[in-house]
């Protein structure tokens, strides 16, 4: 070997040790700090999973410190950098531009920001699963969330109900879904029986009404199921916010503050997320594979907080508003919108690819990612773990 080869394989070596090193170092240092997360969402409409007009949501958060933030958002080129808003800025080519600026800028990474996106339709599935059919199962020793079958079915249903029921259909048992976990009254709890069984009258598909009978038996029990589901329990802004402090606690594990933006779901349930965030609990972890989690969390804090505040906020309200922007304009097939195509070419998606709650057509526990090898079922856990301040 030549000298100039063997002096350039010693050099690569000593470069990627730096680097092994920084990286450990950082890693360490993360280890101790207790920093400021701050946290705003887009395109929440409370209970209302539904709404035509905004059929996601997402929730953003950064570690963003305020000179790196001021720094970023100058980059926009708002007249007000002390108040940029996204909603402001995409009204002009310009001001999209400043967006993407901010984006693919060195103060903004996947290190310090992440997103927590919901399609809202998949998330009132899901609800449907957990809260009727989950429950049905548990009374009964059977446990859903084992190799995901939770997932599984969830899938099943969202794909096939318009499939072979038709939109109309669907939508209207899925509205009379949201008005009985709002009212728990008779008649709401009628109404959303005779809706599916409309469904079941309508199918296309004699196999998928056996899928759809699962629902229907639930009808027997469901006084019992609904006594304990609290009536906001449809708002996206609560599993996201949790699910951000179950990922920035796995890289501050000796804890971080929550800032908030203003959220009136957030306010209402403080109390329960003060219970989650009580350190002196001994650490415990619940679910099964993929979905595993640590009570308590590790957030030190919740606070409500102004953008004019913490110019922080207004990177989380960019940062969540862009990418609830990228998937509006997939759901619409507006892939020659100037925006998207910018949004795309930085991969913003990257932001959001283990954190969703979105439907594919997996099944199997092997495509889910979802296959059993031990834990504490995470419904039964956290009701035990609450269960502590009764």
């Amino acid at each position: 070997m030549g000298k100039n080869s063997q002096s350039r394989r010693v050099n690569k070596k000593k470069q990627k040790n730096e680097k092994i090193r920084e990286l450990t170092a950082k890693k360490n240092k993360m280890m101790y700090i207790k920093p400021d997360i701050f946290f705003d969402e887009s395109g929440n409409t409370g209970g209302n999973l539904l709404d035509s007009t905004q059929p996601f949501f997402t929730l953003s958060s950064s570690s963003i410190n305020k000179p790196d933030a001021l720094k970023a958002l100058e980059l926009t080129g708002s007249k007000s950098p002390a108040e940029a808003h996204f909603k402001t800025l995409r009204r002009r080519k310009s001001g999209q531009d400043g967006i993407i600026r901010l984006l693919e800028s060195k103060y903004v990474n996947e290190e310090n920001v992440k997103i927590f996106l919901v399609d809202k339709k998949y998330m009132l599935t899901t609800k449907i699963v957990d809260i009727l059919i989950e429950a049905w199962c548990f009374n009964r020793g059977l446990d859903l969330y084992k190799n995901g079958q939770n997932l599984a079915l969830s899938n099943v249903y969202y794909f096939c109900f318009p499939a072979f029921c038709g939109e109309e259909k669907t939508d209207k048992m899925y509205q009379k879904f949201m008005s009985m976990i709002r009212n728990q009254t008779p008649e709401s709890i009628d109404e959303f029986y005779t809706s599916v069984d409309e469904l079941k009258a309508c199918s296309s598909d004699q196999r998928f009404v056996d899928t759809i009978n699962r629902i229907s038996i639930t009808k027997n029990e469901i006084d019992d199921i609904l006594e304990d589901v609290e009536k906001n329990t449809l708002d996206p802004s609560i599993p996201s916010l949790f699910k951000h402090c179950i990922e920035w606690g796995k890289l501050y594990p000796n804890g971080f503050y929550i800032k908030h933006d203003d959220s009136k779901a957030i306010t209402e349930q403080q109390d329960i997320f003060n219970k989650f965030m009580d350190m002196s609990k001994i650490t415990e972890v619940y679910g099964y594979d993929r979905r595993t989690f640590e009570l308590p969390i590790k957030a030190r804090s919740l606070t409500f907080h102004s953008s004019q505040e913490y110019p922080q906020l207004q990177i989380a309200d960019i940062v969540a508003s862009a990418a609830a922007y990228y998937v509006n304009c997939l759901k619409r097939n507006e892939l020659d919108d100037y925006l998207f195509k910018e949004l795309t070419r930085i991969k913003i998606d990257n932001y959001f690819k283990d954190m969703v709650i979105w439907p594919t057509t997996y099944v199997t526990p092997q495509e889910l990612g979802t296959v059993y090898t031990g834990g504490l079922n995470p419904a039964n856990g956290v009701a035990e773990y609450l269960s502590q301040y009764q």
